[in-house]
């Protein structure tokens, strides 16, 4: 029953950062039953949407440095034009003879290179070239930001987990005296009185216990 819960914590924690989980690609590959905070890092590295636009707005940028290097470049247009005629020919007698077809077109290539612009042309180049790079550190401030993100949640459930282990623990400890307490107060050894608080306290620690109850073992310590 409680096999998969606490992995599904791991997933509300990168998926409260902006990282979508396919459906097909959790059919195709199972989230593992234990996510370790190294899981839990490649996964978000991976799927983060702020990251993977970042990404993407660096190819961008490097399309178009390739497109502004290009432009120092000569260009090389050319041109085609054919025709087919059909007409009747003059024959060797100066007359018209037989119908048949004429061919004939045009052909032509053309280039052209930027000399000098006033430097419009390499600032351009030196413009993309600083985007490149802006795209390049938006990419590595984004992936820090979600390491730091799901480091500390990991680290939050981490310190969910120790609690519940301490809360079960205190209130073991408190069933078994209200246990001796019974005991006691049915030999006449305490009073109804001692019995009663006894029970109040190990209420009130079941009921401090029971909001942080959730499955434990499921994630591995870093």
């Amino acid at each position: 029953m409680w096999k998969h819960h606490t992995a599904m914590l791991a997933l509300i924690v990168i998926l409260c950062h902006g990282i979508p989980v396919n459906a097909q690609d959790t059919a195709a590959h199972p989230f593992p039953a234990k996510w370790s905070l190294q899981d839990c890092l490649d996964y978000a590295l991976k799927n983060n949407i702020a990251i993977n636009t970042a990404r993407l707005n660096q190819r961008q940028a490097d399309q178009d440095l390739l497109l502004a290097r290009a432009g120092v470049l000569p260009n090389l247009t050319g041109n085609a034009s054919d025709y087919l005629t059909f007409q009747k020919r003059i024959n060797s007698s100066g007359n018209y003879g037989n119908r048949g077809f004429s061919e004939s077109g045009t052909y032509g290539l053309n280039s052209a290179v930027t000399i000098y612009q006033g430097g419009y042309i390499r600032n351009t180049i030196r413009e993309k070239q600083l985007y490149q790079q802006a795209a390049g550190l938006d990419i590595l401030e984004n992936e820090n930001d979600i390491t730091l993100n799901v480091t500390q949640d990991f680290l939050n459930i981490l310190l969910a987990r120790e609690n519940i282990v301490y809360f079960q623990d205190l209130l073991n400890t408190s069933q078994s005296q209200v246990d001796q307490a019974k005991q006691k107060y049915n030999v006449g050894s305490i009073a109804l009185k001692d019995l009663v608080e006894l029970q109040a306290q190990t209420a009130n620690t079941n009921t401090r216990s029971s909001p942080h109850r959730i499955p434990t073992g499921r994630i591995s310590s870093p």
